[in-house]
């Protein structure tokens, strides 16, 4: 038991690790990426009236702003520890507002580019002009404006749960996020839109000499065209993942972390054993022997624990009981709380009083 909770530790901390030096990566390569992104979009002339280097723009924004949030919470994880932005309800909620504002930003700004690459590559002139600037601006804010709508209410269902830490807590909401929110419209709908209209554009593009363009204009519809190609097979080949594992958490979120537990055993001298459990679930791990030892009758109270409600002893409860009791009351296994202290009962004790003298014991 010992060896493979020792396995288990070590994957949960180069998990971490890894999490923790891996976000510092992505950020680099995703603020010089997006930032140069803006820099072609909005300096050259060349760009400023192209509606589809307008959608690239506002999907580089979202990014730049995701990329800094993300890295602010880890630098403040690293810090202070899970209870820096997750541990308060407020904390809890923004974290996965603001993650679904940039998400279904940069999701669907992928789709209107890969829509917009459709029309002006068109070998039709009526549907090349079809697509303003002016609509394409309109439509863009119109969708923005639902995201940040959508993610206030959705975010707002996200609570802190004991051991489990932010999730959804209401059903209606976990039923909406695994049926329709993951699975459609931040799934297959943008993965279906972004591709069909990708490749009906690289289509068009591959016949746009037979067009009435100017040389220059070719090219550079060849060239976005490409471009966006590229970013949708990026786009859904890394969305099909994450969305399989956030309809996974949802349903079945994982505990934040492992809690040490300590056990004591009256051998000769005071001895201690120390078990790593996790929760409820790891704690029927526990030897038979040590589930029948019984705990002192009394209120135990925690040193951590100041301005928490002494928990009493039930008669004839067993510690692999308490212990539980103990995780669900508060959310933590007992070496999280601190040492326990008992505050005993008072009873009346009588003793029985003799007809002896004092003279008569003496002689």
């Amino acid at each position: 038991m010992l060896s493979s909770l020792s396995v288990s530790n070590g994957i949960l901390k180069f998990a971490t690790q890894y999490s923790f030096y891996s976000n510092f990566i992505i950020f680099g390569f995703g603020v010089i990426s997006n930032a140069l992104n803006l820099l072609v979009f909005i300096q050259l002339k060349l760009f400023r009236t192209n509606r589809c280097a307008f959608y690239i723009t506002i999907e580089s924004i979202s990014n730049l702003i995701y990329f800094v949030f993300t890295i602010t919470i880890t630098i403040l994880t690293s810090i202070y520890g899970d209870t820096a932005i997750g541990g308060s309800t407020a904390g809890c909620k923004i974290k996965y507002m603001v993650g679904q504002i940039c998400a279904l930003t940069t999701f669907y700004m992928v789709c209107f580019s890969a829509v917009d690459q459709f029309f002006s590559t068109n070998h039709r002139y009526n549907l090349r002009q079809m697509c303003t600037l002016k609509l394409g601006r309109y439509f863009a804010y119109m969708f923005i404006c639902f995201v940040i709508i959508h993610s206030i209410v959705l975010g707002s269902s996200y609570d802190i749960k004991p051991t489990l830490g932010c999730v959804i807590s209401n059903y209606i909401w976990i039923q909406y996020s695994t049926f329709f929110f993951y699975p459609i419209l931040g799934g297959f709908l943008p993965i279906i839109i972004a591709s069909s209209f990708s490749i009906l554009a690289y289509r068009n593009v591959r016949h746009i000499i037979r067009q009435q363009l100017p040389i220059v204009r070719r090219k550079l519809d060849k060239q976005i065209t490409a471009m966006v190609l590229m970013r949708v097979i990026a786009f859904v080949c890394l969305l099909l993942s994450y969305i399989t594992y956030r309809i996974y958490a949802i349903n079945f979120p994982i505990p934040q972390s492992i809690h040490r537990v300590i056990y004591p055993r009256e051998i000769k001298s005071q001895l201690i054993i120390w078990y790593e459990l996790c929760t409820i679930e790891q704690l029927k791990a526990i030897s038979s022997e040590k589930e029948d030892e019984s705990m002192d009758h009394g209120e135990a109270i925690f040193e951590n624990l100041p301005d928490s409600l002494p928990l009493t002893v039930l008669p004839g409860e067993k510690k692999l009981a308490f212990l539980k009791r103990v995780e669900i009351s508060y959310g933590l296994a007992t070496s999280k709380a601190g040492p326990s202290i008992y505050k005993f009962d008072k009873h009346a004790i009588t003793y029985p009083i003799t007809n002896l003298k004092i003279e008569d014991r003496i002689s």
